[in-house]
């Protein structure tokens, strides 16, 4: 993570009780009715409703919080930052194609102004290829984040990988 800002863990849900539990429960309850909610007419609209939709509440909360304090997890992310991190935010949500043919906000590349020290930890829940909308990552750009000079944008990682893998990653680099 520290060399490149990212790094992908296949198959994490073979490590993980949490895990698995997790996307058993999306394959066989939420991913049926999600589109559902996806096009409901009543659904508030914000700036990332048009690709973005968050099913964190669908989830059982003690299940997403033991997640978080996977030993795995915790492990690399303290390693990373040299101290023992807290949970700052876990956020579910389905991105999807939106009804606009171009990118838009977070779909564009841009860095996470939330912190100065800043690692984010995303699971697919459904199997992602280079036609649905892979994580994209300039590879290196974490550095210097308050520097653009020298940034190769030919450098994309580009994060496809199978249901339930984890994909450590420095925001304060550039991504979408």
């Amino acid at each position: 993570i520290r060399k490149e800002g990212i790094v992908c863990v296949q198959k994490f849900q073979n490590q993980s009780d949490e895990a698995k539990r997790l996307l058993d429960f999306f394959h066989d309850f939420i991913k049926k009715t999600i589109y559902q909610k996806i096009n409901d007419p009543n659904k508030k609209k914000t700036h990332k409703s048009f690709y973005k939709f968050n099913i964190s509440s669908l989830f059982n909360e003690k299940d997403l919080i033991n997640l978080s304090n996977n030993s795995f997890i915790n492990s690399n992310v303290e390693q990373y930052f040299g101290f023992k991190p807290y949970l700052r935010e876990i956020n579910v949500s389905v991105d999807y194609k939106g009804e606009h043919a171009s990118p838009k906000f977070t779909q564009l590349f841009h860095r996470d102004g939330d912190d100065v020290k800043l690692l984010k930890v995303f699971m697919y829940l459904t199997d992602v290829d280079i036609d649905n909308g892979p994580f994209q990552y300039i590879a290196k750009s974490h550095i210097k984040p308050w520097k653009d000079e020298n940034i190769n944008t030919s450098n994309i990682f580009t994060a496809t990988g199978k249901s339930g893998q984890i994909i450590f990653c420095d925001t304060n680099g550039l991504h979408r």
